[in-house]
């Protein structure tokens, strides 16, 4: 039930509280579902920048930037670090073109050591590889998401159960009509009274009735908790079980 205080209700309405909760518990629990299922179809399919800037954080991707490049090349590859392009029998060292797709130019990619002592990255060099690992990183994501969703969603979906709720019972008389206490709550400008509360519920449930048995006698339900613990005032202190099946 409500995380609120509940007050002295019949039994009808707190019965109803308990299946209106619990059918929306359940119904929140299925549209999370298939909006999650919604989301990762529309993730599957976005480029991979768009992605990336969707998805994974600006703090987080210069530690996955480093992860995923010593995966890659066994190094980090920052400003500075030794580059040899492909020339002839040699092979380009790192394999840029064949693991990225990259191809860095001459003088903005990478530059020659002064003295003419080999190659290295430039900044705007590395920061091209640190970007075309990223999106490397992103598209494996994607094609992750698509395994999972072409092989079906799991979904939790609730056949059955069973609601237990600690409560007491009481029995309060009704003031009858003409006496002093009744005409003062009468004319008293207060807030509708639970009976007038009750007897809306039971309309709407179409089940409007009066007690047959002991007509001036409200029967009340209260949930049992450290707030409202069993008290001397309580006629009757148990559970209310209710089972109840999904149809759909």
């Amino acid at each position: 039930m409500s995380t609120q205080k509940i007050k002295d209700l019949g039994l009808a309405e707190f019965v109803a509280g308990l299946i209106s909760e619990t059918f929306e518990a359940v119904s929140a629990s299925l549209e999370e579902q298939v909006r999650r299922e919604a989301e990762m179809k529309s993730a599957a399919v976005l480029p991979p920048s768009e992605f990336l800037e969707r998805y994974i954080k600006p703090d987080e991707r210069d530690v996955v930037a480093k992860d995923v490049c010593k995966e890659l090349f066994g190094e980090l590859l920052e400003e500075g670090s030794p580059y040899q392009p492909e020339k002839g029998s040699q092979q380009e060292t790192p394999a840029l073109r064949e693991v990225l797709g990259l191809e860095l130019q001459e003088r903005t990619g990478v530059r020659k050591k002064p003295g003419g002592g080999g190659w290295v990255l430039t900044e705007a060099g590395a920061m091209e590889i640190r970007e075309a690992i990223l999106e490397r990183f992103a598209a494996s994501q994607q094609d992750t998401l698509l395994q999972v969703l072409n092989k079906g969603m799991p979904r939790i979906v609730v056949d059955s159960g069973r609601i237990l709720s600690k409560v007491s019972f009481s029995l309060l008389e009704e003031q009858e009509a003409g006496s002093p206490a009744a005409s003062t709550a009468a004319t008293a400008p207060s807030a509708p009274s639970l009976l007038s509360k009750r007897t809306a519920v039971l309309n709407r449930l179409g089940k409007a009735r009066t007690n047959l048995v002991m007509p001036s006698v409200q029967f009340r339900v209260r949930q049992a908790d450290e707030e409202a613990p069993q008290s001397s005032k309580t006629d009757l202190y148990g559970e209310v079980e209710i089972h109840f099946r999904t149809v759909s």
